[in-house]
């Protein structure tokens, strides 16, 4: 019952966790102010490490290891092949010494004054 109790509390961070990565990612943010761009970095590094934690710990209480991972919001032809073993990718999360927020420049324009940046992953 305690495992159940714990299993579901870290289920319900890691899912409050991706919604807000999912908020943050794919989203246009101004560019021409390097200091919140950075901070919006920060926020989505911080966010993902959070929901490698709690999703890792899920899946160690229901011994879920052998979770696949099927699709991807993303792809980029000049980028490394993906591991697909949902727990080998929460491990690189949080054992990686660097994690790199991608962005990319935007076409359309909403923030005239400020230039239009997306960032992907």
């Amino acid at each position: 019952m305690a495992n159940q109790a714990s299993a579901d509390y870290a289920h319900g961070k890691a899912v409050e966790e991706a919604i807000v990565l999912t908020a943050l990612i794919g989203n246009v943010w101004p560019s021409a102010d390097e200091t919140f761009v950075k901070k919006v970095m920060v926020q989505i590094i911080d966010r993902i490490t959070a929901f490698a934690i709690h999703a890792r710990r899920t899946a160690e209480i229901v011994n879920g290891p052998k979770i696949q991972i099927k699709e991807t919001r993303w792809t980029r032809s000049d980028g490394p092949i993906l591991d697909t073993v949902f727990c080998t990718v929460v491990n690189k999360i949080l054992h990686s010494r660097n994690i790199e927020v991608v962005t990319i420049e935007h076409g359309a324009t909403m923030f005239t004054n400020l230039g239009d940046r997306i960032i992907t992953h």
